[in-house]
């Protein structure tokens, strides 16, 4: 690693006072943070030292046949990528000609140009959380042109996603350029995503077709302007509950038990309470199951169901008696259960108060006195064999107020 060191030290004396052109700080800040980067995916040291050096590159290309015999043939053939633009004070120019010959770099040049990016990206970000909109005058190049660029490096870099070793960083690359340059759009009335990347092309994509489409009309005014977390947490959404459902058989029969809670609901008399009673113990002597959200579903024995806080402050799990019901809410691994295990852990647990079966739409609460009532009703036939015991905790369901009647 002495050659990555002498690297450092030799990066440090050139550069000098050098500025960074995005923070204004020093610029060994930001050989540092790239080499930083490099080292976390574990690449070469010659690739390290190329990370370092790079920014003399950019400057004078003349300085890779130094560096050819000071710290190797392999460092000084990656730092030749950064020659062609060296010669232009055109900023979008010298990134042209990056891009110009990035897709066909090989794999390392690609990781280094990615590992650069995304320490501009970082820096560019922190500089947001400053300055907000005012960082954007305060640089010689335009937003418009910063979003072109890395708009571009991710595009051709879109291979590496799913690069075993660059993959996270391919990543972060995009989610920190979504953030800065990317505004989210949601018309809920029409069920359609927009997002506008600055001075590119906007996209949208509707809850039946889920694709991004690119767009040439306006966004409409009563559209509202939501976060990247909650575009791609609604685009989950919308792609969950398109897919289509798995059959269940542990589920057949529930049909029955959803006719007699809508008929509850409607009337909410004792009439029809009793029968919602009985419906739920014939299910429970048919082995009937519901759908349970669990976080990690079960290993080894031990399952940790979602929970559901209402309004007033009470706990209660969560049950399906369909997928269809299951997918009106937030996305959860889920694990099918009998009805009388289910409500067997709901009275074992003190803090919670019983179930809600179909919380996302039409729903019952089966309270634990409601439960006792049930199973006095219930004659279970002997088990054929002996079931391995599960144990639980409880994780809460992040919930969207408008989902809950």
């Amino acid at each position: 690693m002495m050659k990555l060191h002498e690297a450092i030290v030799w990066a440090a004396e050139t550069h000098g006072d050098r500025r960074y052109e995005y923070t204004n700080v020093n610029y060994m800040a930001h050989l540092m943070e790239v080499l930083q980067i490099l080292a976390s995916i574990g690449v070469s040291e010659e690739l390290q030292i190329a990370g370092v050096l790079h920014g003399a590159a950019e400057q004078n290309g003349a300085v890779v046949e130094i560096f050819k015999m000071r710290f190797g043939v392999r460092a000084a053939e990656l730092l030749k990528f950064y020659i062609k633009g060296c010669d232009t004070d055109n900023w979008r120019w010298k990134k042209q000609f990056i891009l110009n010959e990035l897709e066909l770099a090989d794999r390392d040049t690609q990781i280094l140009v990615m590992a650069d990016a995304v320490a501009d990206l970082r820096a560019l970000t922190f500089a947001y959380l400053v300055c907000e909109e005012r960082n954007w005058k305060k640089l010689k190049v335009t937003k418009a042109d910063l979003s072109w660029y890395y708009s571009e490096v991710q595009d051709i870099l879109c291979d590496m996603q799913d690069d075993e070793t660059a993959g996270d960083l391919y990543w972060e690359m995009v989610n920190l350029y979504n953030d800065l340059f990317v505004t989210y759009y949601l018309d809920d009335e029409e069920g359609i995503l927009y997002q506008i990347a600055h001075g590119l092309y906007g996209y949208a994509m509707t809850r039946e077709e889920l694709m991004w489409n690119q767009i040439e009309d306006q966004i409409p005014e009563h559209a509202e302007v939501i976060s990247r977390k909650e575009a791609e947490s609604l685009e989950e959404l919308w792609t969950f509950q398109k897919e289509e459902p798995v059959h269940d058989e542990t589920l057949e029969g529930n049909e029955i038990l959803e006719e007699a809670i809508s008929d509850f609901r409607k009337n909410e008399d004792k009439e029809s309470l009793e029968y919602l009673v009985e419906i739920i113990a014939r299910r429970i002597e048919a082995r009937g199951h519901v759908i349970m959200p669990v976080e990690d579903g079960v290993e080894e024995g031990h399952v940790a169901p979602r929970t559901i806080t209402t309004d007033d402050g009470e706990v209660v799990i969560a049950a399906f008696t369909n997928q269809t019901e299951m997918k009106k809410g937030p996305r959860s691994e889920v694990l099918s259960i009998r009805i009388e295990h289910l409500f067997a852990v709901a009275k074992e647990l003190d803090f919670v108060g019983g179930v809600v079966i179909n919380p996302w739409g039409e729903f019952m609460y089966v309270g634990k006195d409601l439960i006792d009532i049930i199973e006095e009703r219930v004659e279970l036939p002997e088990e054929d064999e002996e079931e391995g015991e599960l144990t639980f905790e409880f994780v809460e369901i992040p919930t969207d107020k408008k989902l809950l009647n």
